[in-house]
């Protein structure tokens, strides 16, 4: 962790029990780093020393926030020969020509609150930049790859609302999307298993009532390794139970049918169908004859039609 916080730590006090003329009360010691010099003077000493530094498998992820931090970042990367992941990043934007060069991923906070363009006070800045929605456009932009956050100290921390945000100050509806599943999946080296539908991914599923960026929109089932472990609906117990037996294990094979399908990274399927076995998706398209033994959900079902006027 970069920046402010990182530079001014909690000081030390430690009161001698019974104090005394011999033992008096000395005042708190201040913890060491106090400038970014030393920040980077420990990362320097922890990269050398064994430890998770030394570990070249994994990416570092480092939480910055102004651009001199994350230009900085970058560089000890490259003396440490580290993959490194940037978090939080509000200042992202400005260097984004590098982020782009150099193929840093980040992990972007926009620091969005509904009603409120800028959360900040010029007269009075705060100790940590603040991101923006248009920020966000930037580094799509410039071909950085990012993901979302929502953020920590917001009273609205809903993902896909951020990314809907995140279209009406610029940023594509595939871009948006992308930022909330296969780009994060994929910063964080997953991305062969979640993040897209696609054959041989888990079969990790949600069910929405409408567009996903749609103000209006909820969440009505979610899946998690080809079993459903959320319903919004008493209605839709049945579903839960028919895709499992005694065991509490999920049936081989569940076909899905009729839904509109957003796999991202091969767009939008309309009236789609996914087969699911053994918790791995294992088709993607439409179609395709179902098999009869399957177990069989109708995404529009047509009850939903009728309510509609089809």
């Amino acid at each position: 962790t970069l920046g402010e916080t990182s530079k001014n730590p909690p000081t030390i006090f430690n009161p001698p029990t019974r104090a005394s003329a011999d033992r008096p009360l000395t005042p708190a010691r201040r913890q060491y780093p106090s400038s970014r010099m030393g920040q980077f003077a420990e990362l320097r000493r922890a990269a050398a020393l064994p430890g998770p530094l030394r570990d070249r498998s994994q990416p570092l992820v480092v939480t910055a926030h102004a651009a001199d931090d994350l230009v900085k970042a970058i560089l000890f990367a490259e003396e440490a020969r580290l993959r490194i992941i940037l978090a939080g990043a509000e200042e992202a934007p400005q260097v984004a020509d590098l982020l782009a060069e150099k193929k840093i991923p980040v992990i972007f906070n926009p620091t969005y609150a509904p009603g409120r363009r800028d959360l900040s006070d010029d007269l009075r800045p705060g100790a940590e930049p603040r991101g923006s929605l248009e920020g966000v456009a930037a580094l799509a932009k410039a071909k950085v790859k990012f993901a979302l956050q929502a953020p920590e100290d917001g009273d609205l921390k809903e993902l896909l609302f951020i990314a809907a945000a995140a279209v009406r100050s610029g940023l594509s509806e595939r871009e948006a999307l992308a930022a909330v599943t296969v780009s994060p999946a994929e910063i964080l080296g997953v991305g062969d298993r979640v993040g897209s539908i696609a054959r041989g991914r888990d079969a990790d599923l949600v069910f929405l009532s409408g567009d996903p960026l749609a103000s209006a929109s909820a969440v009505q089932r979610v899946m998690v390794d080809g079993v459903f472990v959320f319903e919004r609906k008493a209605s839709d117990v049945q579903t839960y139970r028919a895709i499992r037996d005694t065991s509490g294990k999920g049936k081989d094979l569940l076909a899905i049918k009729n839904a509109r399908i957003l796999t991202v990274t091969q767009g939008v399927i309309p009236e789609g169908l996914i087969f699911t076995e053994n918790g791995k998706i294992s088709y993607v398209g439409r179609g395709r004859p179902i098999p009869p033994q399957a177990k069989v959900i109708d995404a529009f079902p047509p009850e939903l039609l009728r309510r509609v006027g089809y």
